[in-house]
């Protein structure tokens, strides 16, 4: 079985999908549907008769529903996509898998389960090599928490999408990154929050220090960097290693300005902010590139 689409909350299509079940001996790529919390025992169900067909790729969309103990004794797992669930920190353990997809999920720290507000992929995703973070929420006790760490020592690639007007940018711990991929909302912070983001994301690009290619959002590398006259005086360039990186247009700026193609003049950021994002890295060699 290549790849299977599962409903859980349709009786029928539950039954066929055990059927096929019963003559199979290797399940490639599982895809679970689930909408309410109580569902979770049929996702658990289904993941624990996965793991025997030596499952090697998850799609778990379950809005407000746990992740199955079932998954985390998975040997066979290597890429695993969770969308709308709610995670505690502690259940990140995933020895095997390489590739980690979390969308809409919301985490929710508390002393109980962690006390130092750090997201750590390390101790139980070892392998892990490619992180994306999509629209995640972090909670304390049901509340916008504003200053996370994400740690994960051996990540190669990662994409962060996020709305960026929500709680400013986390911070993370990638020392072995190499491939560094953001997106955010286009910026519209009061006037008394500025400072707050900007210093958020000094924090954020510090953690990529070791990134060799970097794709950043025109609009909040542009304006966020540069409304608080001033800032970015003192701050050392965040990327040692830096080998290209590209500012990216959203689709309103592309309309908006390029009637065929991108005027590269057009879109020239200030020259603090080139200097605070290419000054570190070998020889300031780094290519600066504007993408449409």
């Amino acid at each position: 079985m290549r790849s299977n689409l599962v409903n859980l909350t349709d009786t029928d299509h539950r039954r066929s999908f055990f059927s096929k079940l019963q003559y199979s001996t290797k399940l490639n790529k599982l895809e679970l549907s689930c909408s309410l919390p109580q569902g979770s025992d049929n996702v658990g169900k289904v993941t624990g008769f996965a793991t025997t067909l030596y499952v090697d790729h998850i799609v778990l969309t379950a809005s407000r529903c746990t992740i199955p103990e079932q998954m985390f004794s998975c040997t066979s797992l290597i890429t695993l996509e969770l969308k709308g669930c709610n995670v505690s920190p502690n259940d990140l353990r995933f020895p095997t898998v390489r590739t980690l997809h979390l969308e809409g999920c919301s985490f929710e720290f508390h002393e109980e389960n962690c006390s130092s507000g750090c997201l750590d992929f390390s101790q139980g995703c070892p392998k892990l090599n490619t992180l994306s973070l999509v629209e995640c929420m972090f909670l304390d006790r049901g509340s916008l928490k504003k200053l996370v760490k994400v740690r994960a020592l051996g990540l190669e690639k990662f994409r962060l999408l996020h709305n960026s007007n929500h709680a400013g940018f986390p911070s993370v711990d990638f020392p072995a990154l190499k491939h560094a991929v953001v997106d955010a909302c286009k910026p519209n912070y009061p006037q008394e929050h500025r400072r707050e983001v900007c210093l958020s994301l000094f924090t954020f690009l510090q953690g990529l220090h070791n990134a060799e290619f970097i794709s950043l959002p025109y609009s909040i590398i542009q304006k966020t960097l540069s409304m608080v006259p001033g800032i970015l005086e003192y701050q050392p360039s965040p990327f040692r290693r830096l080998k290209s990186l590209t500012l990216k247009l959203t689709p309103y700026q592309k309309y908006c300005h390029t009637p065929a193609k991108v005027d590269q003049k057009h879109w020239q950021i200030p020259a603090e902010v080139a200097t605070y994002l290419l000054s570190g890295s070998p020889a300031g060699s780094a290519d600066l590139l504007i993408e449409s």
